[in-house]
């Protein structure tokens, strides 16, 4: 496996190399998404704390991440999507 992720210059090379970590479309699709929702979060908190004044709060942070990845992955199931949060 061996991916350095330090080589990466843009964005979109690290982003497809994260998905490529994974086997699978889904799988794949799935690493995109946690990717997706990992920049999403961080770039949202580091807003609040620049623009709000807002702490940093890794708890919270974390928690964004896991709850966007989960609905955004329920978004792409559709109404397929049966799967509840807390479980």
């Amino acid at each position: 496996m061996g991916t350095n992720c330090s080589y990466f210059v843009d964005v979109s090379q690290h982003f497809f190399a994260f998905g490529n970590l994974a086997t699978g479309n889904i799988n794949k699709r799935l690493h995109h998404i946690i990717w997706l929702a990992t920049t999403w979060s961080i770039w949202r908190t580091r807003n609040n704390i620049l623009f709000r004044g807002a702490c940093i709060d890794i708890d919270s942070l974390t928690e964004k991440i896991i709850y966007f990845s989960w609905y955004w992955f329920i978004g792409r199931l559709g109404n397929n999507a049966n799967l509840v949060f807390s479980n």
